[in-house]
């Protein structure tokens, strides 16, 4: 059956970025998050969702039900029962490491407002989809033993409006971060780079509506086994879209220490630097000028990456204290940053080093 070869070719690849993306959190940024650690849980859910797939499949997914015997039917309804929580709970999960990413990236105060009104309507959701799925139906081994007299909900209703919570949470996280990015003064290529990284949860939102479509024709089939194998694959690979879309952002600073030259080439942005006297008197352009998301119109950001100037993004945040938006200011601009002068300045300084010692 196809859906085991496309099954392990979506988890190799999901395993591989978040691995990536542990690696760059833990040894190359050194500051790993929450946001990480829920990535990580929503892998272990996706590997578990995986295992009861397989068994699913083993027990006549996709197979016409005519041909399958009872004790069959019920294995796979009782694989089936597991993998739909399993389902929802590795894309709640996603969706936090998400939010929680946000709150990092964009820490103003009205924005952190909207992010945690986001984090509560994920987190409602997510648990009534969980639980909807647990106590579908009461008892619950009802649920894969049809012999038995039982009280369900309704699949068309539950599956459905569970679907259109998926659909919904994921175009909101696409479209938040959508006007800070926009607003940020970076180079224009970067910009663009940044917004196609976010945007990217429109192909999430793709594989949902995708995957609500198989749902809409399970529930109308009168061979739900048979029906259930294209539902059953769709959701498998909208679980591990979503972690990787979630795990291409922070990527960025592994890709700008080892793949340097895969990134757009910019040595500094046109906006100008101010200059500081460094300890010996002279003067010095390595360091953090200003708050981003102060009341300023204008700020600027100096680091080994190059230059960067932020608009402001204060949206009322003008009360925050000048140490707390430094602080974030250069968590910002470290996360969002996408060019290789870092790279390519270590590496002149070393040629220049080199020449002068005459080596």
């Amino acid at each position: 059956m196809y859906t085991v070869p496309i099954a392990i070719i979506f988890l190799t690849l999901t395993c591989l970025l978040v691995a990536l993306r542990v690696f760059t959190r833990l040894r190359v940024v050194q500051k790993p998050g929450c946001d990480d650690l829920l990535i990580v849980l929503a892998l272990l859910a996706d590997i578990a969702f995986f295992v009861f797939l397989v068994f699913e499949i083993r027990n006549g997914l996709a197979k016409n039900q005519k041909l399958l015997s009872p004790q069959v039917v019920r294995n796979q309804l009782m694989a089936l029962y597991i993998t739909i929580p399993l389902y929802n709970l590795s894309l709640t999960l996603t969706k936090l490491s998400l939010v929680f990413l946000y709150k990092r990236l964009f820490p103003t105060k009205y924005y952190q407002i909207i992010l945690a009104i986001t984090l509560f309507f994920v987190v409602t959701t997510g648990l009534w989809m969980i639980f909807s799925a647990v106590f579908f139906c009461i008892p619950v081994h009802a649920f894969w033993d049809t012999s038995m007299p039982r009280t369900c909900l309704s699949e068309a209703v539950v599956w459905c409006l569970n679907a259109a919570f998926q659909i919904s949470t994921d175009l909101l996280l696409v479209v938040l971060p959508m006007p800070l990015v926009i607003r940020l003064q970076i180079p224009k290529r970067q910009k663009v780079a940044l917004i196609f990284i976010f945007a990217l949860g429109f192909f999430v939102c793709a594989m949902s509506i995708i995957r609500l479509t198989t749902i809409i024709r399970l529930v109308k089939t009168q061979d739900f086994t048979e029906g259930n194998g294209l539902a059953a694959t769709w959701s498998f690979i909208e679980c591990n879209v979503a972690i990787i879309c979630a795990c291409l952002q922070p990527l960025r600073p592994f890709i700008i220490r080892f793949f340097p030259r895969l990134m757009p080439s910019r040595v500094r942005s046109d906006h100008p630097r101010e200059k500081h006297s460094g300890p010996s008197g002279g003067a010095s352009t390595v360091g953090y000028h200003g708050n981003p998301f102060g009341p300023t119109s204008t700020s600027y950001v100096t680091s080994v990456a190059g230059t960067f100037s932020l608009d402001s993004l204060s949206l009322g945040d003008a009360q925050h204290n000048h140490s707390a938006g430094t602080a974030n200011g250069i968590q910002v601009v470290q996360e969002l940053r996408w060019d290789s002068y870092s790279a390519e300045a270590r590496r002149k300084s070393v040629q220049s080093g080199d020449s002068s010692t005459g080596v």
